[in-house]
């Protein structure tokens, strides 16, 4: 009987215990002690500051301690606009500074030269159509209201003389001339001039209403719509022409012998002649 009474307060006491082992826990579980931690989300990233490789306008990545609108300094090899690559602490222009004053060298005649540069390419002047190297070459201005039929022009450096011959330039025409005797480029600026044999005129002869004219790459067709007979040799003039330049001194020129009967068409080959990168110039024949 004794050892009943004994497992019944085993027994209470037990059940106490866990009665009061339950509110503690409820009781912290208030008070916020032991409460599982919340889960912080990631913060997004400051606006102002860049990470390694940050994504540029031009779709680039650049590198870090990217040039900054403030003018801080650029990263080694960083991409400059005109695709070559800067050094590390590039110099930046002075905004103070003003742009280099255009190189000028006037020839009379409202004739001008523009540039002097270091030409690599194909070489017409003299129809060889060889790859050259190295070679100057000058930009000409004809700025006048008459066209330019010829002029020969020489730049004296002192120790040596650079010649470039001009033909048939309309007026307002810009040209590249490529030295005639393939002399090499000199950074230095020439000590003097000379222009020689200038021919100027008012226009150059299409003679539309004799010859209608249409070609393709490498032909050119000429038909009489004259309505006469011509006897004489007709003469087509053409110079390789692209983005608003004329390319070289020369000027190509093919020939009809013998001339073209009334409503007679000819088809003449010229290996130079470009549908999009040529223009014919002028026409002439002999009545």
């Amino acid at each position: 009987m004794e050892k009943g009474k004994k497992n019944d307060r085993f027994a209470l006491k037990t059940k106490l215990l866990i009665a009061l082992g339950l509110s503690l826990v409820v009781l912290l579980m208030i008070l916020g002690i032991g409460k599982r931690p919340e889960t912080v989300k990631p913060t997004e990233q400051n606006p102002g500051s860049s990470s390694e490789h940050v994504q540029t306008p031009d779709g680039g990545n650049s590198s870090e301690n990217e040039q900054t609108p403030d003018g801080g300094n650029s990263s080694e090899n960083e991409q400059t606009p005109d695709g070559g690559n800067s050094s590390e602490h590039v110099q930046t222009q002075d905004p103070g500074e003003t742009e280099k004053e255009e190189f000028l060298i006037s020839l009379g005649n409202d004739l001008y030269i523009t540039a002097i540069e270091n030409f690599s390419g194909v070489y017409m002047e003299d129809g060889s159509d060889e790859v050259v190297q190295g070679l100057m070459m000058i930009k000409l201005e004809n700025r006048g209201k008459k066209a330019l039929q010829l002029c020969n022009i020489t730049l004296d450096f002192g120790d040596a003389q650079a010649c470039f011959n001009a033909t048939n330039i309309p007026a307002g025409g810009k040209a590249v001339l490529i030295e005639r005797n393939r002399m090499a480029y000199r950074s230095s600026d020439p000590v003097g001039y000379k222009v020689e044999n200038v021919v100027l005129q008012d226009k150059f002869p299409m003679c539309e209403d004799v010859f209608k004219i249409t070609t393709l790459d490498g032909v050119i067709n000429v038909r009489n719509i004259s309505g006469e007979d011509i006897a004489g040799d007709i003469y087509i003039y053409y110079k390789n022409f692209s983005g608003g330049i004329y390319y070289g001194g020369i000027t190509y020129r093919v020939k009809i012998e013998g001339g073209l009967k009334s409503g007679e068409i000819r088809q003449l080959m010229s290996t130079h002649y470009y549908e999009d990168a040529s223009e014919i110039l002028m026409v002439t024949y002999a009545s």
